[in-house]
Protein backbone atom coordinates (compact mmCIF):
# COMPACT_ATOMS: atom_id res chain seq x y z
CA UNK A 1 0.00 0.00 0.00
CA UNK A 2 1.03 3.56 -0.95
CA UNK A 3 1.33 6.27 1.72
CA UNK A 4 -1.56 7.74 -0.61
CA UNK A 5 -3.65 4.83 -0.10
CA UNK A 6 -3.19 5.53 3.43
CA UNK A 7 -4.31 8.85 3.05
CA UNK A 8 -7.35 8.23 1.20
CA UNK A 9 -8.48 5.51 3.72
CA UNK A 10 -7.92 7.63 6.31
CA UNK A 11 -9.77 10.74 4.85
CA UNK A 12 -12.49 8.13 3.96
CA UNK A 13 -12.75 7.21 7.61
CA UNK A 14 -13.26 10.82 8.92
CA UNK A 15 -15.58 11.75 6.11
CA UNK A 16 -19.42 10.95 7.50
CA UNK A 17 -22.37 12.90 8.26
CA UNK A 18 -22.04 16.38 9.96
CA UNK A 19 -21.88 16.72 13.61
CA UNK A 20 -21.12 12.97 14.25
CA UNK A 21 -18.77 11.92 16.44
CA UNK A 22 -15.15 9.69 14.89
CA UNK A 23 -12.37 8.53 16.66
CA UNK A 24 -9.00 9.06 15.75
CA UNK A 25 -5.60 8.28 17.03
CA UNK A 26 -2.71 10.32 16.39
CA UNK A 27 0.63 10.30 17.39
CA UNK A 28 3.10 13.00 18.38
CA UNK A 29 6.81 12.20 19.28
CA UNK A 30 6.15 8.72 21.35
CA UNK A 31 2.96 9.27 22.30
CA UNK A 32 -0.10 8.08 21.17
CA UNK A 33 -3.41 9.13 22.02
CA UNK A 34 -7.35 8.37 20.86
CA UNK A 35 -9.34 11.35 20.63
CA UNK A 36 -12.70 12.02 19.67
CA UNK A 37 -13.67 14.66 17.02
CA UNK A 38 -16.84 15.89 15.55
CA UNK A 39 -17.49 16.05 12.06
CA UNK A 40 -18.14 19.25 10.69
CA UNK A 41 -18.03 20.62 6.77
CA UNK A 42 -14.70 22.39 5.90
CA UNK A 43 -14.58 25.09 2.85
CA UNK A 44 -11.63 25.09 1.52
CA UNK A 45 -11.16 28.47 -0.87
CA UNK A 46 -9.92 27.57 -4.26
CA UNK A 47 -7.99 30.80 -4.72
CA UNK A 48 -6.84 33.57 -2.28
CA UNK A 49 -4.70 36.53 -2.82
CA UNK A 50 -2.20 37.88 -0.67
CA UNK A 51 -0.96 41.84 -1.43
CA UNK A 52 3.41 41.70 -1.67
CA UNK A 53 5.21 44.71 -1.11
CA UNK A 54 5.89 44.46 -4.76
CA UNK A 55 3.46 41.94 -5.83
CA UNK A 56 0.13 39.90 -5.46
CA UNK A 57 0.58 36.16 -4.44
CA UNK A 58 -2.18 33.76 -5.75
CA UNK A 59 -2.79 30.40 -3.88
CA UNK A 60 -4.50 27.55 -5.08
CA UNK A 61 -6.43 25.77 -2.55
CA UNK A 62 -8.14 23.50 -5.20
CA UNK A 63 -8.19 23.12 -8.91
CA UNK A 64 -11.49 22.28 -10.00
CA UNK A 65 -14.57 23.54 -12.52
CA UNK A 66 -14.50 27.20 -12.08
CA UNK A 67 -10.81 27.96 -10.91
CA UNK A 68 -10.10 29.55 -14.14
CA UNK A 69 -12.77 32.29 -13.09
CA UNK A 70 -11.64 32.95 -9.34
CA UNK A 71 -8.48 33.03 -10.79
CA UNK A 72 -9.32 35.58 -13.39
CA UNK A 73 -11.39 37.58 -10.80
CA UNK A 74 -8.35 37.71 -8.31
CA UNK A 75 -5.78 38.95 -11.23
CA UNK A 76 -8.15 41.95 -11.75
Amino acid sequence: MSTTDGILDDIARLRGQVRTQVEVTVQSDKVVRTVAIIRELIHVEQVETEELPDSYRIIFGEVATGTDILMHSALQ
